[in-house]
């Protein structure tokens, strides 16, 4: 994956029977910008994003909450079709948020979709 010195705009939505959300990332020179988006409204965090090797730091806050992700720089096999292995690898940024095990993947275009549903359970690439 390059270097985020360009604008970085990235999704990850989560939809589940309890809870659906559409995270949005935005990066620029060392700039962050997160938006959540749920049946409660919009909610605009703006901080930093500290770009290494392998691996990017987001500290975002607004004047109620701050946000931290540890992102991890990878690859995920991502189409259409949920959890589809032969799927073209695609650059992600696996983010990860404090107390939870399983990360947010940020992919460049439509985002990755991680869903829970009889139709899928697991990620795919929305466009």
């Amino acid at each position: 994956m390059k270097a985020l010195a360009f604008c970085v705009v990235a999704a990850c939505a989560y939809a589940t029977a309890e809870r659906t959300e559409q995270w949005s990332l935005h990066i620029l020179d060392g700039r962050a910008m997160v938006v959540v988006d749920n049946a409660q409204g919009s909610r605009t965090y703006l901080g930093t994003a500290t770009d290494a090797e392998k691996s990017v730091a987001i500290d975002v806050a607004n004047k109620t909450a701050k946000v931290a992700l540890d992102c991890k720089k990878t690859t995920r096999r991502l189409s259409a079709k949920c959890n589809d292995t032969k799927a073209k690898a695609a650059d992600v940024l696996d983010c990860y948020v404090p107390g939870f095990t399983e990360p947010m993947p940020f992919a460049r275009g439509g985002g990755v979709e991680y869903v829970v549903d009889k139709t899928c359970t697991g990620s795919r690439l929305v466009r």
